[in-house]
Parts: C-alpha cells; structure tokens; sequence
C-alpha cells in the first residue's frame, strides 16, 4: 500500500469510526484488566511496539499516522519504512521505551521518534539523557505518552493514550 493510499484509508477509517461508535464512558473490562496486567507500561508498549511494526497485522503505518494525527501539525512523524525497538539503552544506561527510526539506506537515519510511556508512575527519566543519545540525527522527535496530561517537558510533546 502507498503512503497516499494509508493516508485515505486512515482518514476513511476514521470517519466511520467517529460516525457509528458509540462512546462509552464506564469502564468496562478489558483484556488486560482480566488477564491482571492493565497497569504495566511494558504490557502496553509491547501492544503499541506490535501495532507500530509494519509487519503481521497488515495494518501497515496506520498506527503512526495515528499518532501523527494528536502531534502539532508542524510536526511529521510519517515514514515510508521504520523500524520500532523496545527498550533501547540510552548513554548514561537508562531505557526509552519504544523507539521509532526511520528505515533508510544510511549509516545514520534521517527521523527518530523517542516514545516515553507512562502510565501510573511519576516522570523521574532522565528524558534529557533520551534526547542526547540521538544528538546525530537530525529530525527527532519526543513524545510522553501519558494517561493525563502533563506539564510540558523539554522536546517531548505530551500525547494521552486515551488520544
């Protein structure tokens, strides 16, 4: 599928959604609630690593265009072919959850998209240790991926998962 043809198809899908579902503002079990882990941040960045990846699910980059979507529209996060890897250690040793590269033919990728996922926890990462280990590619983009908004954090935008 052509990017072009994502993009239509994500903006279709979108319509149909919004237009015939029904919001629901109770809680109602989910898979995660009934296995035991809804509140694990690894849980949820291995679901958002599987639908990122554009391979299995053939739902190609739609899920990045979802995100691009809920990001300032000066920013583009879309790439033809990606990589996305968990838990990518930093300089100083820590570990960024999700990472998103852009897939090309050199040494070093054009884009990066660095994905902090919090879900019940305090932001105590050291988000400037996750900016720099990236210094050498010149599009980067940090996003805080959070159940509530947040104070703005320096280069990191903050996206909701409700979002």
């Amino acid at each position: 599928m052509q990017q072009s043809d994502t993009i239509d198809f994500y903006k279709k899908y979108k319509e149909v959604l919004n237009a015939h579902i029904i919001k629901v503002e109770e809680s109602l079990p989910t898979f995660q609630s009934i296995s035991g882990y809804p509140n694990h941040e690894n849980v949820f960045s291995n679901i958002y690593q599987f639908f990122l990846t554009q391979e299995y699910h053939g739902l190609s980059d739609l899920f990045l265009l979802a995100l691009d979507d809920c990001v300032p529209k000066e920013i583009d996060l879309s790439m033809d072919e990606f990589i996305v890897e968990r838990e990518v250690t930093t300089n100083k040793g820590g570990r960024i959850d999700l990472v998103i590269t852009e897939n090309s033919s050199e040494e070093i990728p054009n884009k990066v998209i660095i994905i902090e996922n919090k879900i019940y926890h305090k932001i105590e990462n050291d988000l400037k240790d996750y900016w720099d280990t990236f210094s050498e590619i010149p599009q980067r983009v940090g996003i805080l991926l959070t159940l509530e908004k947040v104070p703005d954090q320096t280069n990191f935008i903050n996206v909701t998962h409700k979002d």
